[in-house]
């Protein structure tokens, strides 16, 4: 089945008309190239939901081929689903230090996000972008609250590894600060090596996530050269 075959199944609402045994998703993403991106564009600018979720599925999974099309998958930032919504910041976890500062705005929609999955693969996008460009970001929102939040967290000395351990505990309290909290102790691990071990056993998920990413010392893998 060609490309053109395979993003037209997709556009098929009702899954039950699709091949049996056969995942176009799946086959999407292991033949994706340059040529796929037209296809993929019109997923994500489908007025279909289910179709909608299926192009950001697929965006999740190509990597930095993904790039380009950052503008037609963050208008999806308020998708019903919330898997169509994670599969968004998947996609956004591959490069953060490459979104641009219109790109984070949008995405400072989220500090106030209840949802776990969600508000756990933020701050680590956030934790790994351009300094930067998240502070004007911030400061673009005209937000008070959110402005004053950062404020707190980012205009403070935190360079002492032995307060990484209570500077996650008080993260865990949760609210804005909090989330700020969380994205700047990954922004310090990975720019003054602070990533002394952190006690954690409780069953708050954005502690447990951040806690594991700082232990697989992935902050390595995006400090800047």
């Amino acid at each position: 089945m060609d490309q053109v075959d395979i993003y037209n199944v997709l556009k098929i609402e009702d899954r039950d008309l699709w091949q049996v045994e056969f995942d176009p998703i799946e086959e999407a993403v292991r033949s994706y190239n340059s040529a796929s991106r037209r296809y993929l564009e019109e997923l994500l600018d489908s007025p279909n939901q289910f179709v909608q979720r299926r192009g950001l599925s697929i965006f999740s999974e190509i990597g930095t081929m993904g790039v380009s099309l950052i503008d037609n998958a963050i208008a999806h930032l308020h998708h019903k689903s919330l898997y169509a919504r994670s599969h968004l910041l998947d996609g956004f976890l591959c490069y953060p230090e490459r979104l641009r500062c219109s790109h984070l705005e949008k995405l400072l929609q989220f500090s106030n996000e209840v949802e776990p999955l969600i508000r756990s693969k933020l701050v680590i996008i956030l934790g790994c972008t351009s300094l930067k460009r998240l502070e004007e970001a911030v400061f673009k929102t005209n937000d008070f609250v959110t402005i004053s939040a950062f404020r707190k967290v980012y205009h403070k000395l935190s360079s002492d590894r032995e307060s990484l351990q209570l500077r996650f505990d008080s993260a865990l309290l949760g609210g804005q600060v909090a989330f700020f909290e969380f994205s700047k102790i990954i922004y310090d691990c990975r720019h003054f090596d602070l990533c002394g071990p952190i006690s954690y056993s409780d069953d708050d998920m954005v502690g447990k996530v951040v806690n594991a990413f700082l232990k697989r010392g992935r902050h390595r893998t995006c400090r800047p050269k």
